[in-house]
């Protein structure tokens, strides 16, 4: 597991909550003139007509990561996509990379003997992270300093939220009797996830921070997921009410619903400037189609197959998720084609400069969001 160059992943997180803490308020809420427009959009496959490819996360460089394979194929070849070049393959047949640092460092889970492992990535090959006495762990985030985060499956086959930081694993703390998973960390060691409560399955949206641990639910939804967050602590994710799930972001407790122009919606990520992406269902009984909301223009959901060239259409492409934005404002999801059940990765790059105005406040920590 890699670590900072400067000392231990602890300390870091701890000196960067502290900067924070003395000079930033807690997850700044972008007012409508500091949001950019959202740019036009340059179309392109990560894979050829040959190959299906699934793609998870992008970070500011541009690259993306994700998986390669044979059409109808769940297993294949795990690969880095840089913005220009050829994909660069990963080490691990088995394994799913998940997320991707701003340093360009993988990580993931990988199924070997019997055992699921959380791993990272050096230099294209894998390194399995430490169980410390767990029965497996699967990694589903990482930021700039190689903390990762994720969950352990513990002895009695619980699942808990854990991070990976200075060579060890360490669970991350829930109410008594509960279960959760990590989902995403930001470079300033915020993580957020999923915790269930209770054995009938309800999921409370969690954030943790170095002093904190904080339940984001709303109350008026009947559960709710934290997916991602963004360097400035603003958080996308969902809530479910009467069976439907209603993408949705945090600034500090506030949960803003997204859902307004949609049927049901989740949202995947966000980036510095509240770009959020996910998918939507746009008209009744219709499935899943990619989308982005830009909050400067109100809460309706962009159909990112606006984008989509006219011989992908003719082809019987739809754009059918958008997993991730950077701060550059690119993004990557899945394509599907219906009559062959086929996916294939996309990479949407702004074809024009994009004003994105003055820099938006950090989060502040581990003071009480309001």
């Amino acid at each position: 597991m890699r670590t900072h160059p400067y000392g231990g992943q602890h300390l870091i997180c701890a000196v960067l909550g502290a900067l924070f803490t003395l000079s930033q308020p807690f997850a700044a809420d972008l007012s409508l003139a500091q949001r950019p427009s959202p740019p036009d959009y340059r179309f392109e496959f990560l894979t050829g007509e040959d190959q299906d490819s699934e793609v998870r996360d992008i970070n500011n460089a541009g690259t993306a990561v994700g998986t390669i394979s044979a059409p109808g194929k769940y297993w294949g070849q795990e690969v880095l996509w840089p913005l220009s070049g050829t994909p660069v393959p990963l080490q691990g047949f088995g394994a799913k990379a998940t997320a991707l640092n701003n340093g360009g460092q993988p990580t993931g889970y990988w199924q070997t003997s019997g055992q699921e492992l959380a791993v990272t990535w050096s230099k294209e090959q894998i390194q399995p992270l430490p169980l410390d006495g767990n029965m497996g762990a699967d990694a589903l985030g990482i930021n700039v300093s190689g903390t990762v985060v994720g969950s352990l499956v513990k002895p009695n086959e619980d699942f808990v939220p854990a991070k990976w930081a200075d060579g060890r694993a360490q669970p991350l703390p829930v109410p008594k009797g509960a279960t959760g998973r990590a989902l995403d960390i930001n470079d300033w060691c915020q993580i957020v996830g999923e915790v269930r409560l209770n054995p009938s399955g309800v999921n409370h949206a969690y954030l943790w921070t170095s002093h904190q641990t904080i339940d984001l639910h709303p109350s008026d939804f009947d559960s709710s997921t934290a997916w991602a967050i963004n360097a400035i602590g603003q958080i996308a994710g969902w809530a479910v009410r009467d069976g439907a799930s209603h993408a949705g972001i945090w600034n500090g407790r506030h949960f803003t619903d997204l859902n307004r122009y949609a049927f049901r919606s989740v949202a995947y990520d966000i980036n510095i400037w509240g770009l959020v992406v996910g998918d939507a269902s746009l008209t009744p009984g219709s499935g899943n189609t990619a989308v982005l909301w830009n909050l400067r223009h109100g809460k309706e959901a962009i159909d990112l197959n606006i984008y989509l060239p006219p011989e992908a259409v003719r082809a019987g492409w739809h754009l059918q998720w958008a997993m991730a934005i950077n701060d550059a404002g690119v993004i990557v999801g899945a394509a599907h084609q219906p009559s062959t059940s086929r996916t294939r990765g996309f990479r949407l790059i702004p074809t024009r400069p994009v004003d994105w105005g003055k820099i938006p406040l950090a989060p502040k920590p581990d003071d009480d969001p309001p």
